[in-house]
């Protein structure tokens, strides 16, 4: 997406440009997509439902002494490795959706501030409960700074739940090489120390909520971009130190 600030695109381009967002939006591959992906986070958390029914009827059967202790540790140490495998695989398919979401809702503030630009003083919207509700433009701006902020610390938050897990699982006695999650004793260093970075990171992000969004700041890339961390970089002028080498690469 081309470098480019709001103020400086004519009519005409503001006006191909909503086009396209409203193409974008109506889009049904990308409503597809989210609702197949909601579909298999659901048959995963069924799958933990039924590890955690495993779990239990464990626990019954070493207190009723149905089994013996050390049966009862390796059945739990595998269900634990079941139930970590199906949370990461949610996580990811929370993030995928998550990125898809954050996108839109940077397009639709993009769609309003050039309806503002195009000569609308004052837009009547309808909220998440159906309200209606004046906006000006000044809203709008604080809107797109919100989800800037807020879809970044979510976004770190995801990563560093994964991460975790990723720790947690090769803790485990069960873990083998042949699975998927598996980490290297240098990758686990890696990932030990993403964990730590991901931590600054979130805690540098609360700082920045004193900042005033203005038109000539805007660059269209800031709306297109998928990827909310460079977003957030280009639009503090600031950069998320990315220390080591990702992990699960």
């Amino acid at each position: 997406m081309e470098e480019i600030t709001l103020e400086k695109m004519n009519l005409r381009d503001r006006s191909k440009l909503k086009k396209k967002i409203l193409k974008m939006k109506k889009n049904p591959q990308i409503q597809s997509i989210l609702l197949y992906n909601e579909q298999k986070m659901q048959n995963l958390q069924s799958k933990i439902n039924k590890v955690k029914e495993k779990k239990e009827k464990c626990m019954l059967e070493v207190k009723t002494r149905v089994i013996k202790e050390k049966e009862y540790e390796n059945k739990m140490h595998y269900y634990d490795l079941q139930e970590y495998e199906y949370e990461i695989e949610i996580l990811l398919l929370e993030k995928d959706n998550f990125i898809s979401n954050s996108l839109m809702n940077r397009l639709y503030c993009l769609y309003l501030i050039l309806s503002f630009i195009d000569g609308v003083e004052v837009l009547v919207v309808k909220d998440l409960n159906g309200q209606k509700k004046q906006l000006y433009i000044q809203d709008v701006y604080q809107m797109f700074f919100d989800s800037i902020i807020g879809d970044t610390i979510t976004f770190l938050k995801l990563e560093l739940k994964i991460a975790q897990i990723y720790m947690i699982m090769n803790t485990n006695s069960f873990m083998t090489k042949d699975n998927n999650y598996f980490l290297e004793e240098e990758k686990q260093k890696e990932a030990y120390a993403f964990i730590l970075e991901l931590h600054d990171k979130i805690k540098q992000i609360h700082n920045d909520s004193d900042k005033e969004v203005f038109l000539k700041e805007l660059f269209i890339s800031d709306f297109f971009n998928e990827d909310i961390l460079s977003v957030y970089e280009r639009f503090f002028d600031k950069t998320l130190e990315r220390k080591i080498t990702k992990y699960q690469e």
